[in-house]
């Protein structure tokens, strides 16, 4: 076929065009190849109301409010089959202190390089700022989730803070990459993915259950590398240059688009190896609604500018200034 590519999935890839239009078609084929029905988004006026009242309570709510807002919509997209409302609140609360502490002006000010100090020497205990709130949902996810998990949830911070101290290029600490595998390393530090696949299973709804820690490397693969995908196209539009697709195109020569096709690959199978690991029962019960409501989230977020490719639409915003 002149001007086109056969992928092997039989899907015609134009060659001509920007990289960017070139993704449309990569990104929709993704989308089709994952063979999930999109959840309409519907929002959790309960979970809403319940960190509110928390977060009313922080002297620094004002500045991070787009992150609660960041916090709730990921709770709600991702994790609605999550039963209990106070997990639901851990998760709202983790990732509203998380996004916040991972902006580099915020990083810096509140200290996050000495976390893990802080932690050892008790120093966080009765700090009323950012890391002390965080570290208290931290210390708490052991009320929602098994030791395994909440013992991962723990890891995962420490090597998502650690990730952005050598992966931030606005690090003075930043490393740059020189091999796949480095490249590979640092993108599963800074995705917390270990985190977020933990908050899929809670001992509430899975009790003395633990065969969905068989599936957490593919778990983790999934959460960074749909997130990589589905990212792709904003960060064709925007110039940006850093992120793990560019980075690993980079180091093995391939190109860009050649690459974003490899990690579709990569991730269509590890759903598929979750899929088959994990058979019937909550467990994959509770991973297809994670897995849907991952896709939604990325899908009806205008940030990602999806509906450019799809004609999605995001259904609702928090307004951060009035939440």
């Amino acid at each position: 076929m002149p001007g086109s590519t056969l992928h092997k999935t039989g899907s015609a890839i134009p060659q001509k065009g920007s990289i960017a239009d070139v993704a449309k078609v990569s990104i929709r084929e993704f989308l089709h190849r994952m063979n999930v029905a999109l959840p309409r988004f519907s929002r959790d006026a309960e979970l809403e109301a319940r960190v509110k009242a928390i977060t009313r309570t922080w002297p620094f709510e004002q500045r991070i409010r787009r992150h609660i807002v960041t916090g709730l919509v990921i709770t709600e997209a991702s994790y609605p089959h999550v039963s209990d409302i106070e997990a639901r609140v851990a998760i709202a609360i983790y990732t509203a202190l998380l996004t916040a502490v991972d902006t580099p002006e915020l990083f810096d000010a509140v200290g996050a390089q000495d976390f893990y100090q802080r932690i050892c020497d008790g120093s966080l205990r009765d700090d009323r700022g950012m890391l002390g709130e965080f570290v208290r949902v931290i210390m708490n996810m052991g009320q929602f989730y098994s030791s395994f998990c909440a013992s991962s949830i723990f890891s995962s911070t420490l090597r998502f803070l650690n990730g952005e101290l050598i992966g931030n290029p606005e690090s003075k600490s930043f490393v740059e990459p020189n091999s796949k595998a480095f490249v590979d390393f640092s993108r599963g530090m800074n995705g917390d993915a270990e985190a977020y696949a933990a908050f899929i299973w809670s001992k509430g709804d899975l009790p003395g259950e633990n065969t969905y820690i068989q599936v957490f490397p593919d778990a983790c693969l999934y959460i960074n590398h749909a997130n990589d995908i589905l990212s792709f196209y904003k960060e064709e539009q925007d110039g940006e240059v850093a992120s793990y697709i560019h980075a690993r195109a980079r180091i093995t020569g391939r190109s860009t688009i050649a690459t974003l096709r490899e990690v579709i690959d990569e991730v269509v199978a590890a759903s598929e190896r979750i899929r088959r690991t994990l058979g019937e029962g909550p467990a994959r019960e509770a991973w297809d609604s994670f897995e849907r409501g991952y896709i939604r989230f990325h899908v009806g977020d205008p940030r990602y500018r999806l509906q450019d490719i799809i004609g999605a639409h995001w259904e609702y915003m928090i307004d951060a200034t009035t939440f």
